[in-house]
């Protein structure tokens, strides 16, 4: 498999296996491929060193670790391989049962509108959510001196 890293000019450095994909879904036309590479932690190691010598945003997950997180579909269901046909969140273990095209779709749905404070971590100066915040920053932030 090839993995591009591909540079939107003053916003991002990122990587993908599928560039069109990646550039139709994120809405944009104006790219460049910097580097092309077969190896995953290569290419994830690249990406983040590029993204500190353009002065972008570097990604607190690198590539190769964000890959194997994704959840495992198959073509033929159209869902992952949990038990009883329904999906599962691995870091969590939670169920979902996502059968059907209308629940997949009415999956977010609920969370809609649901709003929170954002926080400021002193430290770093991230923003979030209340919850991440405190777990994360503020007297765990790993900009605390």
């Amino acid at each position: 498999m090839t993995y591009h890293i591909y540079h939107i000019p003053g916003i991002k450095i990122g990587c993908t296996s599928d560039l069109q994909k990646r550039m139709s879904d994120q809405g944009f036309t104006d790219w460049e491929i910097l580097e092309e590479h077969t190896d995953i932690y290569e290419v994830s190691h690249r990406e983040i060193e590029l993204q500190k010598e353009y002065s972008l945003p570097v990604d607190d997950v690198p590539y190769h670790i964000s890959v194997n997180n994704r959840y495992k579909w198959t073509s033929e269901t159209g869902r992952n391989a949990g038990r009883k046909g329904g999906a599962t969140n691995v870091r969590s273990g939670h169920w979902a049962s996502l059968k059907t095209k209308e629940h997949q779709s009415n999956a977010g749905k609920a969370m809609k509108g649901y709003k929170y404070t954002k926080v400021t971590c002193n430290y770093c100066g991230k923003e979030g959510g209340g919850g991440n915040m405190k777990r994360y920053h503020f007297d765990n932030c790993n900009y605390k001196k």
